[in-house]
């Protein structure tokens, strides 16, 4: 019988967030040759973290940050590989836009890896600028629309 994904915003420092950035270093750091410094974990303090939770196990995760009064930066969602390509990246981006607009925010940025570019696009993200590269690999900025007022 297959499990039901849940979502739901988690705390800092809370064991739910620790299984979490255990998944951002398995999926986004380790492949790269990093990993979280001390400093960026405690950084994270005052941002919304989300999880998506099968059989109590976080097999998605994602950070939003606070960047001005009307935006929100979304930084490292991610899926466990085993879990890929079955929706989950993408209702947990509707948890993390519900949200958002929840808080007022008029819009969503993210620096998306250019492998994942496909992904943004499909939920309605628009690509702006030029290609950098950022943590060792190209990004482009992308930015979602909550809010036209």
């Amino acid at each position: 019988m297959d499990s039901k994904i849940t979502f739901k915003e988690i705390a800092h420092k809370s064991p739910d967030w620790e299984q979490a950035v255990e998944l951002r270093r398995k999926i986004l750091r380790i492949p790269l040759g990093m990993d979280f410094t001390k400093e960026e974990l405690e950084n994270e303090y005052s941002d919304m973290h989300f999880a998506g939770f099968l059989d109590g196990q976080v097999v998605a995760a994602a950070v939003l940050r606070k960047a001005n009064d009307e935006d929100l930066q979304l930084r490292q969602i991610c899926v466990d590989d085993s879990h890929q390509g079955k929706g989950y990246g993408s209702e947990l981006n509707k948890i993390i836009e519900s949200a958002a607009k929840e808080k007022s925010y008029k819009r969503i940025i993210a620096h998306a890896r250019k492998t994942a570019l496909k992904f943004y696009e499909r939920l309605d993200y628009q690509i702006e600028g030029d290609e950098y590269i950022l943590v060792t690999i190209p990004h482009r900025k992308v930015i979602k629309i909550l809010s036209e007022s």
